[in-house]
């Protein structure tokens, strides 16, 4: 899953190489764009916050869910 539509709308008024702040596992920042790592062991909310000008701020919350087409029975 990539996440690049806030990225390119909002935060890439600044450097785009420079990652907002954030602390999520399974979220990578790169040239602009987000991507979420889908082997990370990680099922429920997450959140990154992009700071903006004007010393606002913009949250952003995946909620990642297993498939349940996926799970096999043991």
């Amino acid at each position: 899953m990539t996440l690049n539509v806030f990225a390119n709308d909002v935060y890439l008024e600044r450097n785009r190489y420079s990652p907002p702040e954030f602390n999520a596992r399974g979220l990578r920042w790169s040239n602009g764009e987000w991507s979420f790592l889908a082997y990370t062991d990680f099922l429920g909310e997450t959140s990154f916050t992009y700071t903006l000008p004007g010393d606002h701020t913009a949250t952003v919350t995946i909620y990642i869910v297993r498939n349940p087409a996926k799970i096999h029975p043991v």
